[in-house]
């Protein structure tokens, strides 16, 4: 707990929040990690149904990065309004990200229209141009690595951008932290990273690719991601909404 202190006491300083709320943001998706790693071992089943399309892991992607998405689009309309026009555009564009990220992860709606248009595709159709039989565009097997890069990216960026403003000093920056994610979300981004690093550099060399439980993990680092990002939409929301940026 004493590490995560200079976590907590700088985002009690600049967001106003509590030990009990920064502790939790920490803490929590480290934890959530732990648990499902040890329920592998415990109940495998269990881990694959909770990990599986369209089941509570997925379906909570989708709220945060939904979340991250509103955030972004409120964030876009203050910056714009008060002539911040790099940065509104930049957010326009984080914006649009996080509803494209939201909408491949429910496949864009594939399981609700199947059941409303009988020529919606089934999984069977598409899995010759889809790893995952889905109605998404980073299954894709011709562009699936271009999207493995883009997690990894994202998720480095997270983890080690707050470390360089907090060895530099820059915390108190306006603009570093508009657009550096807060010291208390690198445990978030971090363990996507950290799966990113092996599914990028080792599982294709490992067999580990062919491992239904270590590719379907990876379902947990998204949600971490996605925690991390509405954490960074939804504190600078705050502190926009009270004072000039």
């Amino acid at each position: 707990m004493g590490q995560t202190q200079p976590f907590i006491t700088q985002s009690i300083r600049n967001v106003q929040l509590s030990l009990k709320q920064s502790s939790f943001i920490v803490l929590a998706p480290p934890l959530f990690a732990i648990a499902f790693f040890a329920l592998h071992f415990i109940n495998r089943r269990l881990y694959i149904w909770l990990l599986e399309e369209w089941r509570p892991v997925e379906d909570l992607q989708f709220i945060f990065f939904a979340l991250a998405c509103w955030m972004a689009f409120r964030i876009t309309r203050r910056l714009w309004l008060s002539h911040q026009r790099a940065f509104a555009v930049l957010y326009l564009l984080f914006c649009i990200a996080m509803l494209f990220i939201a909408g491949e992860e429910v496949s864009w709606g594939q399981p609700v229209f199947r059941r409303i248009f009988t020529w919606w595709p089934d999984r069977n159709a598409l899995r010759d141009i889809n790893a995952q039989g889905e109605t998404t565009v980073h299954n894709m097997r011709a562009v699936q690595w271009i999207f493995n890069w883009f997690y990894l990216l994202l998720a480095l960026y997270g983890t080690l951008s707050p470390l360089l403003v907090w060895v530099r000093h820059w915390q108190e920056d306006p603009r570093a932290r508009l657009l550096v994610p807060p010291l208390i979300t690198v445990p978030a981004f971090g363990i996507m990273a950290v799966f990113m690093i092996t599914r990028v550099f080792i599982a294709p060399y490992t067999g580990l690719v062919n491992s239904q439980s270590y590719m379907r993990y990876k379902e947990v680092g998204e949600l971490t991601l996605a925690f991390g990002l509405w954490i960074f939409t939804t504190m600078n929301w705050r502190r926009l909404s009270s004072s000039s940026v």
